[in-house]
């Protein structure tokens, strides 16, 4: 069995029972993981460690792998904390965690290791990190060793790993040190880069890359503390639309009503819906965010707390309310973040026969105008390269949102049809809400080491700078066409015949 073999049904092994090894996910996540965590993370390290790195099995297993005690305590840290936090995005929608989450993920991981093996999870772990390392070698070709050590193309990599894993790669000649023009530089072997895309193509078949893709954009999202102010910067008109929303849907005041994705609360406190249910109503506002939640609730108490209203963080794909208990579940903007059969599945188990699933959402537009594709052009070089999605692909089209609403059981569907403005005018502004907001490139974006994603990123708002100073406003404005839909959980469950 080829190494990139083993490497694939090792990830999908441990996929499979919930573990997820990625140590450039958990230093990026490390400013933001209480220093309990990581004191939990070590000592369950040490615990698991004992004795099997002394077994004299060990570097016969791991074949041509260089051993190092020191990176193997930093795999099993690595791995019970990437761990935790995956398993609690799956379970919550979030990716925050505490020292109990790092226990259990520890324990599913000793469990893995009795069975498997550390041999396994070290091979694994140390091809991931191959993968990161040897990234911006490949698209750079040759990087000088002062900034590969201190970490300028792989943050947030600790230097202490980097130069381990220069070494290690050195010992497997994947990369070799060169004199040129004063400077040491670090270059790809041929072996080097035949391991490169061996790992590539492991962690791209395993399913690894989607679910590095999805905690990233996850965790960009729950650190937004500006939401709001971005949607206000991009979509002048939305607040306009989410009232033409509610008076379209026409909730009866005694209502029980669930809104699902509530982010920051815009719809729930901001637009009225909350004071609309105040005499005899009910509202449960919930989003698998605690960062967009935190933000909902500090509106929640400005409004004195109001008793009708419950702010719950729960996952749209999974949540925590009985059949049948709501009226009417509706939510804006949410269809694209998830699976939408899912959502659209809990969202009418959730209300009783007869009750109302609504979505409010912008569907497919033609973005290729002119000042578009001049702004973002880098992203569909990068599209072009990986054969990405289609930029249009990013959003759902009217027939698949009818579709979705149908697959699920859903009768009697109405529209409305409307238009939401989209102005590209602050470049900052527009980039991160595009990036991080509404997580448009993320999957292409993940195609680059680190470093370069940050430099993209910087290019578009540069590009953004440019483009705004030669097209003027209405050119950079786009008419984006937004539905609002409902649909009826049937009355009376119809049996096949």
């Amino acid at each position: 069995m080829s190494i990139g073999t083993l490497i694939r049904d090792n990830l999908r092994d441990m996929q499979a029972v919930g573990i997820f090894v990625d140590p450039l996910l958990t230093h990026t996540y490390a400013d933001a993981c209480a220093q309990a965590v990581w004191q939990t993370a070590r000592e369950r390290a040490e615990h698991l460690l004992a004795g099997w790195c002394q077994s004299e099995d060990l570097p016969t297993q791991l074949e041509y792998v260089p051993f190092t005690p020191a990176l193997m305590e930093r795999c099993v840290v690595d791995a019970s904390v990437s761990t935790a936090i995956w398993r609690s995005h799956h379970r919550t929608g979030s990716v925050r965690i505490g020292p109990d989450d790092v226990l259990d993920a520890a324990r599913l991981l000793e469990r893995w290791l009795q069975s498997r093996g550390v041999a396994a999870l070290y091979r694994v772990y140390v091809a991931v990190a191959e993968y990161d390392f040897l990234q911006p070698l490949v698209l750079h070709k040759r990087l000088r060793e002062s900034d590969f050590l201190s970490g300028a193309r792989h943050y947030p990599y600790l230097p202490e790993s980097l130069d381990t894993h220069l070494l290690l790669s050195m010992a497997l000649d994947m990369v070799r040190l060169r004199q040129v023009r004063g400077d040491r530089v670090i270059q790809l072997t041929r072996l080097g880069v035949e391991r490169y895309r061996e790992v590539r193509d492991a962690l791209e078949a395993s399913g690894y890359f989607d679910q590095r893709v999805t905690l990233s954009a996850v965790f960009q999202f729950e650190r937004m503390e500006d939401w709001d102010a971005l949607c206000a910067a991009v979509w002048p008109d939305v607040d306009a639309l989410r009232r033409r929303y509610l008076a379209w849907l026409n909730v009866p005041p005694d209502a029980r009503l669930l809104e699902v994705g509530c982010g920051a609360g815009a719809l729930t406190l901001d637009t009225g819906l909350a004071t609309h249910l105040e005499r005899g109503g009910h509202l449960t506002a919930a989003h698998a965010s605690p960062g967009m939640l935190e933000q909902a609730r500090r509106k929640y108490e400005a409004m004195g707390r109001p008793g009708h209203v419950d702010l719950v963080q729960a996952p749209a794909d999974d949540l925590p309310f009985p059949d049948g208990w709501f009226d009417l579940a509706l939510g804006t903007a949410l269809i694209h973040f998830a699976d939408p059969l899912r959502v659209l599945s809990e969202m009418r188990r959730a209300v009783r026969p007869g009750g109302i699933v609504s979505v409010f959402q912008t569907v497919q537009a033609d973005l290729w105008r002119p000042f578009f594709v001049e702004w973002f052009e880098p992203v569909f070089e990068l599209i072009a390269r990986h054969r990405g999605m289609d930029v249009r692909d990013y959003l759902p089209s009217v027939d698949r949102l009818t579709n979705w609403f149908q697959s699920v059981g859903l009768c009697d569907l109405e529209m409305d049809v409307c238009t939401l403005r989209w102005v590209f005018d602050d470049p900052e502004r527009v980039v991160q809400h595009l990036v991080r907001g509404v997580r448009f490139f993320q999957t292409e974006l993940a195609h680059l080491p680190w470093d370069d994603q940050v430099t993209l990123v910087r290019e578009l708002v540069d590009r953004g700078r440019d483009v705004c100073r030669k097209f003027p406003l209405a050119q950079r404005t786009l008419e984006m066409p937004t539905v609002m839909v409902r649909g009826r959980r049937p009355s009376v469950q119809v049996r096949d015949v």
